[in-house]
């Protein structure tokens, strides 16, 4: 029969205890001192709060007989070590005749403690543990073992229990992280995707797209959004703003290091990636975003110490504390090896502090890392990751069935076939993934002034050939031209059936959106703009209102942004607008391919275009101003003059959720954009891992990422 750990470590203590006593009067001349009431119950509690695991009779007799070897001066410290050693090399258990045995060969007389007192207390904390002896057999067992032994006294066996337990429940305690991931660590974690991008972290060089996915891999952000919608530190670990609410302070995370032997991550390493992030030389889609918070005339971060850093953004930011947990914004790199190397060297090593390291990338096939076995967060589980491109949906189920990926971002009508398989699990992400109708090209800032066309070119084209009936040729709200163009707009928004879009490509797994990014903020919207109705009666005489009676052409195009029925979504309204009149020519590009097009204000028609589920819609406000890198496909001086600038100033959660109602209402009323719908993520995961949704960075969860967090699954 097995002891239960708590049992073994009770028999140990308490013979350590007994021989420390038996070695010590063997050494003295003098006459043993008057015993002392030993506290029975105090040292059974202290052995059955260690709780490590066991050792085997014959290794309890070695052990005591080793010390006893020292006579006449065997101390505390000797028959510690000896226990201690024989509990660091044995991990087998004793039986209770086993336990009688060894306590009887090393044990005197003791008339301290009475067979009665240890009996009593063995059976009080046998009642509170599950399996293990019954009481009978331990009292048989220390009725057998426990003689008198004069001298024996309460301060005896605290030392040797305190020295006994200290010594070797350190030898037995948890390896520390990186010593339990250099040898747990196994084994890959494949992972597939629609599409991947040239890695590179670079602040300069980088996609934004590829830092989507980068920035919380090898590199990390700032801060963390956890599954509770809380904001908690990472690389930095406190932060303040002042009573003018623009000058913030950062605390950086010490002992934090860059792979590759890089060094470690201090202020000037973060203060340069904002710099860098925010120079007009970037091709991040970020820029203006960055330009904003970090490189406002008169302000700018700067370093106070190595850890310390100062971000004056000039005026109130209210979207300052969200960035720096987006990855596509923050992905820290590394100043020192930037400089060194250049950007055109240092961007594509990849170098950051995540927990995973950048081994390699085959363009349009996958990216290789390998764990950081030490990583100051979270050492990963596995020691590989693989994240695989494969475009099609069916090869990724394919691929999944068969064991060569472990998860990937699943189309809904893909869950049938997988909800087949033995043991399949999912992770799912409530409002994950969000979509919009951007009408291109909306852009009414600096309109009719002499460089519109160099800035605006699509817009330009449109008003020249009279070619876009949704764009109006005159920004004035109150303006007849404005309100032609406002019809036609609001006649292609309510042609489109959202429940129907929802229900049939997401298998109900999304929500039907009237504006882009509040899925995660609907309570605060006003009820008058949470739903776009579908009324394709009244679409139509809208357009014979404006004079589009025979409707007209336009083109329609969905970036592919890993976004659940991102393409069929946006074919399935190009057939609602067949439905009223308006032809289409549906686009099949990457997004690598339309995002340029749109940051350079050329594109001209419908752009479905997906994101990562926001906890604010705030931060996508600055798609939709006019110095955005990327735009959502409108832009009006109203909005950027009156209404934006107007989050400066609020210093309370009910006044930003007055403004942004503001700023929701305007975009509702004029038709100037459109959300599309917002999807629950749902990733399958295969017999090999467990659900790390616990650790899920939700910044921006179309990424997934947080792989460090992935366990095995037994």
């Amino acid at each position: 029969m097995r002891v239960h750990n708590s049992l073994r470590w009770l028999v140990v203590t308490l013979s350590a205890a007994m021989l420390f006593a038996v070695a010590s009067a063997c050494g003295q001349a003098e006459a043993p001192p008057t015993p002392v009431p030993v506290d029975v119950a105090a040292i059974v509690q202290q052995a059955m709060e260690a709780q490590q695991p066991g050792v085997t009779a014959d290794d309890m007799a070695s052990a005591i007989q080793s010390a006893l070897a020292a006579q006449p001066g065997v101390t505390t410290e000797d028959v510690a070590a000896e226990i201690a050693k024989a509990l660091r090399e044995q991990p087998g258990g004793v039986t209770s005749e086993e336990m009688a045995a060894a306590i009887s060969s090393a044990l005197a007389e003791q008339p301290g403690v009475t067979t009665e007192d240890v009996a009593a207390e063995i059976a009080k904390a046998l009642r509170a543990q599950p399996g293990g002896v019954t009481e009978e057999q331990m009292t048989m067992a220390i009725e057998t073992a426990l003689k008198a032994q004069p001298g024996l006294s309460q301060e005896d066996i605290q030392m040797a229990v305190e020295a006994a337990v200290e010594s070797a429940v350190a030898a037995a305690a948890p390896a520390p992280p990186d010593a339990m991931a250099m040898s747990e660590a196994q084994g890959t974690l494949n992972i597939g995707f629609k599409e991947l991008w040239a890695f590179n972290n670079s602040p300069l060089s980088a996609e934004g797209n590829a830092l989507v996915y980068v920035g919380n891999i090898s590199s990390e952000t700032l801060l963390k959004l956890n599954k509770d919608v809380e904001v908690i530190p990472q690389t930095i670990t406190e932060w303040s703003v002042d009573d003018s609410g623009s000058v913030w302070t950062l605390k950086v995370r010490e002992g934090v290091q860059f792979h590759k032997d890089w060094g470690e991550l201090k202020a000037e390493d973060i203060v340069y990636t904002m710099l860098q992030s925010a120079s007009p030389d970037t091709v991040n889609t970020q820029q203006n975003v960055m330009e904003r918070l970090f490189a406002q005339e008169g302000g700018g971060p700067k370093v106070i110490d190595d850890y310390t850093i100062e971000v004056d953004t000039v005026t109130r930011q209210a979207d300052f504390i969200y960035k720096l947990f987006i990855p596509e914004v923050m992905a820290t790199v590394s100043k020192k090896m930037f400089q060194e190397l250049g950007d055109e060297a240092a961007g594509p090593q990849g170098v950051g502090t995540g927990p995973w390291e950048f081994v390699e990338q085959r363009s349009g096939e996958y990216w290789k890392f390998e764990a950081v076995a030490d990583h100051w967060r979270q050492p990963p589980d596995f020691a590989e990751l693989m994240l695989r491109q494969i475009p099609e949906e069916a090869t990724r189920v394919a691929n999944f069935k068969t064991g060569k990926l472990d998860t990937f971002l699943m189309a809904f009508d893909s869950k049938r076939d997988l909800d087949e398989l033995p043991d399949i699990r999912y992770m799912a992400v409530a409002n994950g993934g969000s979509t919009h109708i951007g009408l291109h090209p909306n852009h009414y800032v600096g309109m009719g002034e002499a460089d519109f066309e160099e800035r605006r070119p699509g817009a330009f084209n449109c008003l020249k050939d009279n070619a876009c009936p949704w764009v109006s040729p005159n920004p004035d709200l109150n303006s007849p031209e404005w309100e032609r163009a406002r019809k036609v707009r609001e006649a292609m928004l309510i042609a489109i059936d959202y429940e129907e879009v929802v229900d049939t490509l997401l298998d109900g797994e999304g929500t039907p959106q009237s504006l882009w990014t509040w899925e995660n903020r609907i309570r605060e919207l006003n009820h008058e703009y949470r739903v776009r109705p579908f009324d394709p009666e009244r679409a139509k005489q809208l357009l014979r209102e404006a004079g589009y009676e025979d409707g007209f052409h336009i083109e329609v195009t969905a970036s592919i942004r890993n976004i659940a029925a991102e393409e069929e979504s946006c074919e399935a309204v190009a057939q609602y607008w067949n439905d009223i009149g308006i032809t289409t020519k549906i686009n099949r590009v990457p997004a690598s391919t339309i995002i340029p097009i749109v940051q350079a204000r050329e594109y001209v028609g419908l752009n479905c275009h997906g994101t990562g589920g926001k906890i604010d819609p705030v931060i996508i406000l600055d798609a939709m101003v006019s110095n955005a890198g990327w735009s959502a496909g409108f832009d009006h001086p109203y909005l950027e003059d009156e209404l934006v600038p107007k989050l400066e100033e609020v210093k309370s959660a009910a006044g930003h959720w007055i403004v942004m109602n503001e700023i929701a209402g305007f975009i509702y009323e004029n038709a100037l954009d459109g959300g599309f719908y917002s999807v629950n993520i749902l990733w399958p995961l295969s017999p090999r891992v467990n659900s790390w949704i616990d650790g899920l960075q939700h910044g921006d969860p179309r990424s997934l990422g947080s792989y460090e967090y992935a366990t095995h699954r037994n």
